[in-house]
C-alpha cells in the first residue's frame, strides 16, 4: 500500500469513529433531556444504573 491509500483508510476511519462518538454524545444529552425535562427527574439520575435496569425490563 501506498502512502495515499494509508492516509485515506485513516482519514475513513477518524470519521467513523468521530460520528459514533457524537451518537454517543447526543444518545446521553437527549436521555438526559428527556429524563429531566419531559419526565420531571433529575438530569443526573439518568445515569444511575437502577434507571437503566427499569429501562431494560420493558425491552425483555
Amino acid at each position: 500500500m501506498n502512502s495515499d491509500n494509508v492516509r485515506y483508510i485513516l482519514i475513513s476511519l477518524i470519521k467513523v469513529l468521530l460520528v459514533i462518538v457524537g451518537m454517543l454524545f447526543l444518545f446521553l444529552v437527549g436521555t438526559a433531556i428527556g429524563y429531566g425535562v419531559i419526565g420531571d427527574g433529575n438530569p443526573a439520575e439518568v445515569f444511575d444504573g437502577k434507571i437503566w435496569e427499569h429501562i431494560f425490563s420493558f425491552l425483555q
